[in-house]
Order: C-alpha cells, then structure tokens, then sequence
C-alpha cells in the first residue's frame, strides 16, 4: 500500500511539471474585464468590472524564441489595438496577417501598455489578427510578456464596440496582481455555493476518517 501510495505522489509530480512546463509556453487569455469609471490603472481603487468576454489573445512560444499571438474579436467589427505590459517599451513585433498602422504601446483606462499596436487610422483589421513578437531567442516563457507593473491587466484590446464612454472599446484580460474587482451580479450566491460545497467535502471527509479510526481500532 506504501508503495502504491508513492507511485501516486510520483506520478502526480510528474503531471504537474508537465502542466506547469505547458503554461509556461503558453497562454490563452479572455477580454473579460472593463473599468466604467475610466481610471483603474495601478494605484487606483476603482474596481474593474468582470462582462462577457470580448475575444481572446493566444500566446505560444516558438522554437526560435519569438512568441507567436493569435488576437481574435468576438464582439466587434474591427480592432483598433492591441496593448500589454511587459516592462519594456515596444519590443520588437513583426509578421503581420494584416499589418496595422503602427506597433507601439499608449495608455489607457487600465494604465499604460507599454508596447502593442494600433490601427487607428486604416482601420483595416477585421476580427482577428496574428503576428510574432520579438527576435529570435528572445524568449523562454510567455510570462515574459507580463507583469511590468504598469496597468491593472496584463493585455488590452480596443475595438469599435465602445464601452465606459469611450468612442473605442477597452476591455482587459488576465487580471495583473491583486486589483480590485467588482463580481458580476450573482457572484456572491456561487461564493456561498463554494463555501457550502467546501463545508460539505469537510464534513464527508472528517466522518470517513472517523469511520477509518474506529474501524481499525
């Protein structure tokens, strides 16, 4: 029994390095988050709002090093940008399936992007966009496109569905750090469904292992 049990322990190990080694080479992340107050950048208390997802950024990590992004919108006719935070002030982005009017990064409700792209002017970008990001052995992790510290979401995209006042939608995706949200209507309900659930496995649990003690006494 020992003996099994430490095969388990092994081979769940092993499934969470292989998880963890995946997540670390990519990522594909929801536009769910807005900020009607129109300031939620960091140091701001002005929670964001949680709404129906806008479309999706998928990162991969490539064999050379670069960073493969594949931007889709599900909520408007056209994306005017896309921006993210990674501390440093517009990498290297190239290989456009539609080349926009300019790669650099601009502030916004969330804070500032520091790099990105627009396409304020042409306006040619439809739902969906893919390029590369950086050079050549460049990176190692997708996670080296986040957490600059200088917006409240890691990606930003803006599109012609406006949004908190604006003439261009603002909706952010994974959530960076520990900012304040505001949960969508509902959401205390399922924070009691949760907590009752967990109530109950705990009970179940502490009358098994009762169960167990009493019957190998």
């Amino acid at each position: 029994m020992r003996t099994f049990r430490i095969l388990l322990l092994v081979a769940f190990a092993y499934m969470f390095s292989v998880a963890t080694s995946h997540a670390q080479t990519t990522l594909t992340a929801s536009f769910d988050f807005t900020c009607p107050s129109g300031n939620c950048a960091p140091g701001d208390t002005n929670p964001l709002s949680i709404v129906a997802p806008e479309g999706q950024i998928s990162l991969t990590v490539l064999g050379n090093g670069t960073i493969a992004a594949s931007l889709v919108d599900s909520g408007a006719s056209a994306i005017y940008g896309f921006g993210f935070d990674p501390g440093v002030v517009n990498l290297p982005e190239s290989g456009w399936s539609t080349t926009p009017d300019y790669a650099f990064g601009w502030g916004d409700n969330f804070g500032y992007q520091y790099s990105g792209f627009g396409d304020y002017v042409s306006n040619n970008i439809p739902s969906t966009e893919s390029w590369i990001i950086g050079n050549p052995g460049d990176y190692t992790s997708v996670s080296q496109l986040m957490n600059g510290g200088n917006s409240s979401v890691n990606f930003v995209l803006l599109d012609s569905n406006s949004n908190a006042g604006n003439p261009q939608g603002e909706f952010g995706a994974n959530l960076e750090g520990n900012y304040p949200v505001s949960a969508p209507e509902g959401g205390a309900a399922l924070l009691y469904l949760l907590l009752a659930g967990g109530a109950c496995f705990g009970a179940m649990f502490f009358s098994r292992s009762r169960f167990a003690n009493l019957a190998s006494a």
